[in-house]
Order: structure tokens, then C-alpha cells, then sequence
């Protein structure tokens, strides 16, 4: 049986919580919920939710404040001897069966698109995410085992002046030369070179919000940050500010929507902006409604 890491951060916590559960019904996989800095009401309600439910845990993180997602990963690694090592965001539901029936890449990625991506946007988000993703990734864990170990590397980030030699290199002749690598990112291009590229799907039963799950949202651009980035990549920058403002908008409408649901009220407007972001935020919140209806 494959453990299924949900990891929670503050805030996350009491509106994602049914989502877990989601995931525990269409799946045969032991659910872990880990607890990442979150206060000692969100960790009880966590260990509440685990404890009268024979396929799920809890599990906190030391420490009383969210430590950087690539810590978490490796100190999950590190505890994991099963065949799989699997983790996923806490804003990630299903509403049908998920799990593909066998791993044949040693990184497999679920890429449910994001609630405020564009059509435009979900194609550009699948070429980004030629390096894998953090928000839903299942690793043949003899695979990761065995990188891990030959090069000393974990699921942190990393900036190029600060990898070894022996790194460089091989990211260089993997032509992967960048100032810095997110999460993951450097660990998954020697696991590809040692053992073959990750394989990506779209299980179509699988929702996600995108970026709700982070205990902040994106923080502010000064105008002066802006200004260097809109002289040196005007296009991006209008890209980025445009998925920065629907990022927040979908967020601040699953918000009020968890609220009014805690309260027992109605779903609030859809928020403005693409009609397909639109379809699919309405689609989302009647599963989400009925999720909540049906958890209790």
C-alpha cells in the first residue's frame, strides 16, 4: 500500500481538510496528513480527522514554524520504505479513481491543471513542467534511493554558484544551466539522467486549486521590481501580472466560498475575469459543495 503525503501549512488546514478525505475514498493509499508549522488547533483537528479512520496518519513537523517545502520532502524521504514515495499539496481533491495502476518512469507526475489557468496558460504550465512538479509527484523510491545517495542531493532549492562541481557538470551536459532551481527541480534532472525522464498525466479526476495551499500568498512586487522586470521581459511581465491577479481573485472567491460553507451559507459570485477560468471555478465549486455535503 503507497502512503499518500498531504502536506498542510497554516491556514490550510480546517478549508482542506475534506479534501484529504477525497483522496482516501477514490485511492487504495495510506493518507498521511503532515502537519507544517501549523498551530496546535489545526494539528488536533488533523489528528482527529486520522484517528478514527484505519488508512489514515498524523503526522507534525518539528518545530512551531513551516519549515521549506524541500526539507519536508527529504525528511518524508528519509522515512519512507515502500516502493512509491508519493506526496501532494493539500489543495489537491479527487472526485474518481486517480492512481495509475503502475509507476513505468522512475517520476511520475499527476498534473491536474490550476482553477485560474487559462487554456493558453494550462499549455505553457505543461512544457514548464518538463522538470517534474512539487504538488503531485510519485517516485520509484529504489530510483530516488539510489540518486539520492551517489550524488548527496535532496528536494531542496538550490543556487548554481552553490552546487558542486560534479553537479554542474552534469546539469550543464543535461543543458540545464539557470541562476537557481526551484524545489525538486535539480534532484529530478539527475534522477532523469541516471534513470530515464519522468512521465507527466492528467488522471481527469483529479482537481486543484493552485497556490491556496501556501500559508502566504505571492508576495507584492514594488514598483521598482516591476520596472526591471517589464523593461527586461515586457511580454512576461504582463503574463505574470496577469496570472499573479487571477491567482488572487480565485483564491479570495475559494476563501469566501469556505467560509460561507462553514456557516452554512451560499456559494459568493464567480470571480471575474477568463470564461474558462470561469467554467471551470463554477465546475469546482459544485464538487467542492458536494464534497462538504457529503463528508458531513
Amino acid at each position: 500500500m503507497t502512503t499518500l503525503n498531504v502536506i498542510y501549512t497554516p491556514g490550510t488546514v480546517v478549508p482542506f481538510s475534506r479534501f484529504a478525505q477525497s483522496l482516501l475514498r477514490w485511492s487504495d493509499c495510506r493518507i498521511r496528513l503532515v502537519a507544517n508549522g501549523c498551530t496546535a488547533a489545526e494539528q488536533a483537528h488533523l489528528q482527529a480527522l486520522a484517528g478514527g479512520r484505519p488508512r489514515m496518519a498524523f503526522l507534525p513537523m518539528p518545530g512551531d514554524t513551516p519549515l521549506a517545502h524541500g526539507q519536508v520532502l527529504n525528511d518524508l524521504h528519509e522515512r519512507c520504505d515502500e516502493p512509491i514515495f508519493a506526496f501532494v499539496d493539500s489543495d489537491v481533491f479527487a472526485v474518481g479513481p486517480f492512481m495509475p495502476d503502475s509507476l513505468d518512469a522512475p517520476l511520475t507526475c499527476l498534473l491536474p491543471p490550476a482553477a485560474f489557468w487559462t487554456e493558453a496558460e494550462e499549455a505553457r504550465q505543461r512544457r514548464r513542467h518538463a522538470l517534474g512538479c512539487t504538488y503531485f509527484a510519485l517516485y520509484d523510491n529504489e530510483s530516488l534511493r539510489r540518486v539520492r545517495r551517489r550524488y548527496g542531493v535532496g528536494f531542496d532549492k538550490y543556487r548554481w554558484d552553490d552546487l558542486p562541481g560534479a553537479w554542474r557538470m552534469q546539469l550543464q551536459a543535461e543543458g540545464h544551466t539557470r541562476p537557481r532551481f526551484d524545489t525538486g527541480k535539480v534532484l529530478n534532472i539527475l534522477l532523469a539522467s541516471e534513470c530515464g525522464p519522468a512521465a507527466f498525466a492528467d488522471p481527469g479526476n483529479l482537481r486543484h486549486l493552485g497556490g491556496a495551499s501556501r500559508s502566504t500568498m505571492l508576495r507584492a512586487w514594488t514598483w521598482r521590481l516591476w520596472f526591471r522586470r517589464l523593461r527586461a521581459d515586457w511580454r512576461g511581465a504582463l503574463r505574470s501580472r496577469r496570472l499573479r491577479r487571477a491567482k488572487q481573485e480565485t483564491n479570495a472567491y475559494f476563501a469566501a466560498l469556505f467560509d460561507a460553507l462553514a456557516q452554512g451559507g451560499l456559494p459568493p459570485d464567480l470571480p471575474p475575469g477568463d470564461a474558462y477560468v470561469r467554467r471551470k471555478v463554477a465546475a469546482m465549486t459544485t464538487e467542492i459543495v458536494r464534497m462538504y455535503a457529503a463528508a458531513g
